[in-house]
């Protein structure tokens, strides 16, 4: 295609080379669109397009070199001529990479590792199958390498970067050029030029960014991803929805870019964060977009102060500091339902697995208030959903004004079954279901809740619910339960009693509804137990005394023992007992009395103590 233009072009730069004088060229260059076509034989014929960029460059360097006595005794010829060529991309032809070929007018056996095939006027080898080059050259060898390199750095260089700011209007869009930038390690000399071109490069509009509709940006006014950011093809056609001129380049060309001085910005967390601290709305699914991007980054912590977390209810939470007064949380699927008055404050469950995945993370947890429910965040959530009024309390009626049904109850169980090995964490909380109709709370040191109380004979039975005794819903069941709800055992029965005992009301006021069969059941009940095996027999010896279980003689009803209270011997006569003796109404309760250490007197002991003294006080003439 060549024309008329094209001739008068490349004739300027002959032109300019012949009218020199004293070696002192002037900048002439020129840049075209070649086509090419190719026929051969029986074959179909086949074109290319090229952009070629070429021409005499001058510089400081290159005129003390030309005019340097060394240079002018050596009698080499020299000119500061060159070019450069790139393929262009046509229909037929859209992503072919050029294998970069050296050439001095005529093509030499050289890849050079560059994209783009490059002529000069360059002092060949003696073999002239490559440039001369070398770093250990004396004499004229090393005028000849010096002349190169600065032909590679002061005009080859400057025409690349040329045809680079020429390729930006020729190609359609930033992916086209990529293939055009110079790459890093290639071998010396051709290095030169690629260091060149990128320092030339630094002010120069060939970054391309897709913000409205397509525009070439100068590397400061570009914002730039790290190539192994994830989903980084979605993240960065949200950030060009919100007008932020972000460039996506592969990572071998930001390094060239560092390492040659150009400004780059790369968008980080922080930068990010300056742009979405401007917006006053940002759209939910763009919110998941850029919430991602914080979670896989080297500092994650960079979220805090955005609200980018997507919760159940439809809003958005800011994620704060982990010291944050609120926390939001992630439950597993089986407890939404338990945990759906929590829904501001629960991460939404729809969200795509992968970022559900990041947020479950335990470094999450460390950097932001986001939790991956657990044991231990139980007493926070608890303290959420139940009235503060029933914290420490030790039973609350499920009956009336309940914010809780005993279906979500059910429900908790079953995820503390799941989810809590240690009920302990969770003392603070009145949350035992009752058959009673109560929730009774959790406690180390015990509870007022007993287990298989509906085996006892019904006396006692019907005794400990009148005493406030609770029986546990059988519906419950945890592993960690029996540390603080027995079975119905005589012991566990006073450990229990004891505690009702211990929250202020005395004996009578608890037993106040009991009948004297219930009362005498429940003793024929203790009867049953070997007392002296127990290891805090002491104990239960003190809490059965405290009891009003135990009948005496000459007095109705029942009482608890007192120091004064003896057995007395079969021996002596029932008529002449009174209130300070225990009344045994079955032959089992004397064995039960004996073990409970009330002390026993014989018949001497009787007339001596008792009797005479009986006597003597009501006649003292006696």
């Amino acid at each position: 295609n060549m024309n008329k233009k094209m001739q008068l072009d490349r004739s300027s730069i002959l032109n300019s080379v012949m009218s020199t004088k004293n070696r002192q060229y002037k900048d002439t260059v020129v840049n075209f669109e070649l086509e090419i076509a190719i026929e051969r034989d029986r074959m179909p014929q086949t074109k290319s397009k090229w952009l070629v960029v070429q021409g005499v460059k001058m510089s400081q360097k290159i005129s003390l070199f030309l005019n340097d006595k060394a240079t002018i005794d050596a009698g080499l010829k020299l000119v500061p001529w060159g070019g450069v060529a790139a393929h262009l991309p046509t229909d037929s032809l859209l992503d072919q990479t050029t294998t970069g070929m050296a050439f001095c007018f005529l093509p030499l056996p050289v890849k050079t590792g560059l994209p783009v095939h490059v002529n000069g006027y360059f002092e060949l080898s003696s073999n002239r199958r490559d440039i001369w080059y070398g770093d250990d050259m004396t004499g004229v060898g090393k005028l000849r390498s010096d002349w190169n390199t600065v032909l590679l750095e002061d005009v080859i260089g400057p025409l690349y970067a040329r045809l680079m700011v020429l390729t930006t209007r020729l190609v359609e869009n930033g992916s086209s050029l990529v293939k055009y930038w110079p790459p890093g390690n290639i071998n010396e000399p051709w290095q030169l030029v690629v260091n060149k071109v990128y320092k030339m490069l630094a002010n120069e509009a060939v970054f391309y960014s897709a913000i409205n509709n397509g525009t070439w940006l100068k590397a400061e006014q570009a914002y730039f991803l790290v190539e192994s950011t994830q989903n980084q093809n979605t993240l960065t056609q949200v950030l060009l929805s919100h007008k932020i001129p972000v460039v996506d380049l592969p990572s071998h060309i930001l390094k060239l870019m560092e390492d040659n001085g150009l400004p780059i910005r790369y968008l980080s967390p922080a930068v990010l964060k300056t742009f979405l601290q401007k917006l006053r709305i940002i759209p939910r699914e763009d919110a998941v977009v850029f919430l991602k991007f914080y979670l896989t980054s080297p500092n994650p912590n960079t979220v805090q102060g955005l609200s980018l977390l997507p919760l159940m209810d439809g809003t958005m939470g800011v994620i704060e500091s982990p010291a944050s007064r609120k926390s939001y949380y992630v439950f597993p699927q089986a407890d939404l339902a338990l945990f759906h008055s929590l829904r501001h404050l629960t991460v939404d469950p729809t969200l795509d697995p992968q970022l559900i995945e990041l947020l479950s993370q335990p470094e999450v947890e460390q950097c932001m208030n986001i939790r991956l429910f657990a044991m231990k965040h139980f007493p926070d959530v608890l303290d959420l959903i139940l009235p503060q009024t029933w914290k420490g309390k030790d039973q609350v009626s499920l009956k009336t004004n309940n914010p809780v049904s005993q279906e979500w109850i059910y429900q908790l169980w079953q995820c503390l079954d799941r989810q809590c090995s240690d009920l302990e964490v969770i003392q603070e909380w009145p949350i035992i279901p009752t058959n009673e109709g109560y929730l009774c709370r959790i406690n180390k040191e015990g509870t007022i809740v007993l287990r298989g109380v509906s085996e006892l004979p019904s006396p006692v039975s019907s005794l400990l619910f009148k005493a406030g005794v609770r029986t546990l819903d059988p519906a419950i069941a945890h592993p960690d339960l029996a540390r603080f709800v027995k079975s119905a055992s005589p012991a566990s029965m006073l450990e229990v009693l004891n505690r009702i005992k211990e929250r202020g009301d005395d004996w009578n006021t608890i037993f106040q509804e009991v009948q004297v069969n219930e009362r005498r059941s429940l003793r024929r009940f203790l009867e049953q137990h070997n007392w002296s095996q127990e290891d805090r027999s002491a104990f239960y010896l003190t809490v059965m005394w405290s009891l009003p279980i135990f009948e005496v003689f000459q007095v109705e009803g029942c009482f608890n023992l007192k120091e004064n209270h003896r057995l007395a011997s079969t021996e002596i006569d029932e008529g002449l007992l009174d209130s300070n003796f225990v009344k045994p109404v079955l032959e089992t309760d004397r064995g039960f009395y004996l073990t409970l250490q009330v002390p026993q007197v014989n018949t001497v002991q009787f007339f001596k103590d008792y009797f005479l003294d009986k006597i003597q006080s009501a006649n003292p003439d006696l």
